[in-house]
């Protein structure tokens, strides 16, 4: 062997160390550890809730933070990733945290690799995640994004700017660009918004309405204050369901300026992996809406106690939503309801959409009198065929 091949040997060596050195991770913690470090980066008492471990974990601070949440798929992750490290930020820094249940050694190095916290928990509560995701992403502003959608390449930084340009903003939604498997564009099904800009104590009701109709669907185009997670995280520790109207509930309660706009932020993706796609049978379906809205009545019920807020309409909105949640779980889990036929003909005023006030009263009627069983099996029939038709047409 010459000194030159020698030369070259070495320098081939010191390369793989040094890349071994890189995705090393920095701070190997596991098990029980976590609950030691809570603390010294959130403040928490309630240390003994928290479970997981920390594989990647690099404490800095940054502008602006994104906490990704990955459940099962691991197809999807790596696309994520990639949209927020190609982000066009010029000196903006940001932090980005991985908060998923599985372990893959690919997956990992490739994480670890890029400097990216991250954080295994086998606890399947959605809250429980974003709220893990927010304690160890250091940044006064934290923008969502699930493992199978994606974010528009300059999306960090005009987010960054909508928080800069209004100086007492807490909560911003951006509207978003369906798309399918291969990632191309499906525009038939969703509805944009033009812009809304409010306080917390904004009185008109129409406004209001129109806010979190639009303004609070689909957790990745939700943009918040670090502050309001880390404030109400017991209410995050203990749900699953509706979280993204849950956020923009606590940030009404929060005080300050609440945002909407058309600026389309976030691929969305409609794919037959999804959760909220193709469900095998008609059992499934029932099941699963059943879970879902007894999970949504959960988290609206646990909100009662955090929202905090002096605004009539606001209330009378969640009274109605509380509602809503409750018939649903009578239709799907074959329940008895709670709900006052009186009560819910008052909270008539306060609905989102009419159309579906008056269908929701109708399964209401159906579920208070046994008389009507068979029509509201053919409702249900009617409901599950209607929603295979939909998510068929997505696809497209």
């Amino acid at each position: 062997m010459t000194i030159k091949e020698l030369v070259k040997l070495l320098n081939k060596i010191i390369e793989a160390i040094a890349e071994l050195m890189l995705t090393k991770p920095r701070l190997k913690l596991k098990g029980s550890t976590i609950k030691e470090y809570i603390p010294s980066v959130s403040g928490f008492l309630f240390v003994d809730s928290f479970k997981g471990d920390l594989i990647n974990y690099e404490p800095k601070s940054s502008d602006i933070g994104v906490v990704i949440i990955a459940f099962n798929r691991k197809y999807y992750i790596k696309g994520a990733i990639d949209s927020v490290l190609n982000q066009k930020v010029d000196k903006l820094t940001f932090t980005i945290t991985v908060v998923k249940n599985f372990l893959d050694d690919d997956i990992d190095e490739y994480i670890n690799k890029n400097h990216i916290n991250n954080i295994y928990t086998d606890d399947s509560s959605l809250g429980y995640k974003i709220l893990l995701g927010v304690i160890f992403t250091n940044a006064p502003i934290i923008c969502f994004l699930e493992d199978d959608d994606l974010f528009v390449e300059n999306k960090i930084k005009i987010v960054y700017n909508k928080f800069k340009e209004n100086e007492n903003l807490v909560y911003y939604h951006n509207s978003m660009i369906p798309i399918n498997d291969e990632n191309k564009l499906l525009t038939r099904w969703y509805k944009q918004e033009n812009g809304i800009l409010i306080g917390n104590q904004e009185s008109e009701l129409k406004i209001i309405k129109r806010l979190i109709r639009f303004g609070g669907h689909n957790l990745s185009s939700i943009n918040v204050s670090r502050d309001i997670i880390l404030r109400n995280s017991k209410m995050f520790l203990n749900s699953t369901y509706n979280l993204d109207y849950a956020t923009l509930l606590l940030a009404f309660g929060y005080g300050g300026l609440i945002l909407s706009d058309s600026d389309k932020l976030t691929y969305y993706r409609s794919h037959n992996s999804a959760i909220h796609i193709n469900d095998v049978n008609y059992e499934s379906f029932i099941d699963r809406n059943c879970d879902g809205h007894k999970g949504a009545f959960i988290t609206l019920s646990n909100l009662r106690e955090f929202i905090g807020v002096k605004n009539l309409h606001l209330e009378k909105i969640y009274q109605s939503m509380l509602s809503e949640n409750s018939i649903y779980q009578s239709f799907y889990c074959d329940l008895p309801s709670s709900v006052s036929i009186i009560d819910y003909i008052f909270l008539f005023r306060y609905r989102l959409d009419i159309k579906n006030y008056l269908i929701h009263f109708v399964i209401l009627l159906l579920c208070k009198y046994k008389r009507f069983s068979k029509i509201k099996l053919k409702l249900l029939e009617y409901y599950y065929k209607n929603y295979l038709a939909l998510q068929n047409r997505r696809l497209i």
